[in-house]
């Protein structure tokens, strides 16, 4: 009597190559490597897809600008009014973008006020997260300088900024982060404006969110999105700010 074996003589089990551990820790090892190629360079196209799209919300705040201005006899909103009412620079301009006038430094609902790739979200999602150059558009309210400024003012646009990417904070301080400081909170329309300072570097700050809500913030690959008054935008570095980029009138 003849038995046969289940699969003796099976064509699929015939030949078939067998990897040894050697070659399978080869292959992870192959693997492992492409993706350390691989994962920085998809950390760069996110971060480059990101800081695209800040530019966009800022090339539409340019335009809010523009509409702004047409309608106010060539003059810049300021960064903080209380006349009439308590409204700041984002609330003046809320309305071109789609959002509400809102007072105090509440949000005025406008998506192009956020930056794409702050790492912190508060409450509302759409508290706005770019700060106003206090020398151009500056706090009306308690002494700052000035009320408005007429656009035709500002002697050289190509290089004096209306805002930049500004740190902000989880709790709803947004009231505070919407006009650009000094380290330490002090202020920059007492600082000398005269054409001898204007190579003093803009400090860049701790560069930290949720510390210091008015202060410079470096998202884009160490780089801050910033729009300029004759509406370009552009990616400063830490040491690229000067004080000739903040003030107009020289």
């Amino acid at each position: 009597m003849k038995f046969f074996h289940e699969n003796a003589h099976c064509p699929c089990q015939r030949g078939m190559p067998r990897f040894t551990l050697i070659e399978l820790l080869v292959v992870l090892v192959i693997i492992m490597i492409l993706a350390s190629l691989l994962l920085p360079a998809l950390g760069r196209a996110r971060s480059s897809a990101l800081r695209t799209s800040c530019t966009n919300n800022q090339k539409q705040i340019s335009m809010a600008f523009v509409l702004f201005i047409d309608e106010h006899n060539g003059e810049l909103p300021a960064g903080f009014t209380n006349n009439p009412g308590w409204y700041s620079w984002t609330s003046r301009l809320a309305p071109y973008l789609g959002g509400k006038p809102r007072t105090w430094g509440a949000s005025p609902g406008v998506d192009s006020f956020v930056c794409p790739a702050a790492p912190l979200r508060a409450a509302d999602p759409t508290e706005p997260l770019y700060a106003s150059n206090p020398r151009l558009l500056g706090d009306a309210v308690w002494g700052g300088r000035p009320k408005s400024v007429p656009l035709n003012q500002v002697l050289r646009p190509a290089e004096v900024f209306y805002i930049v990417d500004c740190t902000q904070k989880a709790d709803g301080t947004i009231q505070w982060a919407q006009i650009l400081m000094q380290p330490g909170g002090k202020n920059w329309w007492d600082y000398p404006a005269d054409k001898g300072s204007a190579d003093v570097l803009i400090p860049p700050g701790l560069d930290i969110d949720g510390v210091e809500d008015d202060q410079i913030r470096y998202r884009h690959l160490k780089r801050a999105m910033m729009l300029f008054a004759d509406g370009h935008t552009e990616a400063i570095g830490y040491s690229d700010l000067r004080l000739r980029n903040m003030c107009y009138n020289y």
